[in-house]
């Protein structure tokens, strides 16, 4: 479904069905494929069960410039197994397929039933926080780690790599930062080079350079902050700072400090406040040298 041209698709439809069936499943494949062309969205597998030799994938748009999960509605295929492996019989709602197990198109017809919270969870944020967690923050080598984890699938574009590598708060909020900073990170090209990792109290972070690379050369210094879950050291992208240099940059941290005051204690605020402080320094010590 990504491929530049329809073709290499063909190869993963089934044969074994008749005439009709086969030009049916010609035109939805098609009209699958050409609805990720052209355009920022992409063809992402939200979930998929197998009953025997019947499988069901259901399938989602993702579009890095707004990437609400599942951004439209739900597309889904049809598989059965043959001897050269998994094919496609039919790109069908729920309800128009037939000949297919019930368990397995029951189990579908849920699907279009569950909610965003519920995907965001398949796709691996299920480390949400109701606080910090009474541990000392990540030490250094995981701390890295998990920044390093947290660039190289921002990089990639694949949503279960960036969703697993992060965390936030149980609420509604958190889920719209997350998109907002997404849809602003994703959508232009970026390197990221971490300059240094920070700790204090419950906290870590990590200074980010982002260079755009959209020929424009534009780049700046931010404070990724990284805490304990259960799952491990993940990144809380809406608690990202800036090293704010214009008035913009200076609101959004304003409205990260009001967030953050909002749902942590003030002694574990002021913990992550000398944490930006390192990061401060730093950033200005980069920008004096450059």
């Amino acid at each position: 479904l990504r491929a530049d041209q329809f073709s290499p698709l063909l190869s993963h439809l089934s044969r074994s069905i008749d005439a009709d069936a086969s030009s049916d499943l010609l035109g939805e494949t098609s009209r699958l494929w050409r609805n990720f062309k052209p355009g920022h969205r992409r063809p992402i597998r939200l979930s998929m069960e197998s009953d025997g030799e019947h499988a069901w994938c259901v399938y989602g748009g993702f579009d890095i410039k707004r990437p609400e999960i599942p951004s439209t509605s739900l597309l889904h295929l049809q598989m059965k197994r043959h001897d050269n492996g998994w094919l496609v019989t039919s790109a069908k709602s729920p309800g128009k397929v037939e000949d297919f197990p019930a368990e397995l198109v029951e189990w579908a017809r849920q699907t279009n039933e569950r909610n965003e919270d519920e995907w965001l969870l398949e796709l691996g944020l299920d480390q949400r926080l109701g606080g910090l967690a009474a541990a000392a923050a990540p030490d250094e080598d995981d701390a890295r780690r998990a920044a390093e984890t947290w660039t190289t699938a921002l990089k990639s574009l694949e949503p279960r790599k960036i969703f697993s590598s992060i965390t936030g708060f149980d609420d509604e909020h958190t889920t719209r930062q997350i998109y907002s900073f997404l849809g602003q990170e994703l959508s232009t090209p970026s390197n990221y080079e971490i300059l240094g990792i920070h700790r204090h109290g419950r906290w870590a972070g990590a200074t980010i350079r982002h260079r755009n690379l959209d020929g424009n050369g534009f780049e700046h210094l931010m404070l990724h902050p990284i805490v304990v879950t259960p799952g491990g050291p993940r990144v809380m992208p809406e608690a990202i700072l800036y090293n704010a240099t214009n008035r913009a940059q200076r609101y959004l941290n304003e409205s990260v400090w009001k967030r953050l005051r909002g749902r942590l204690p003030e002694p574990t605020v002021a913990e992550f406040e000398t944490l930006y402080e390192a990061h401060e320094k730093l950033c200005n010590s980069i920008n004096k040298n450059e």
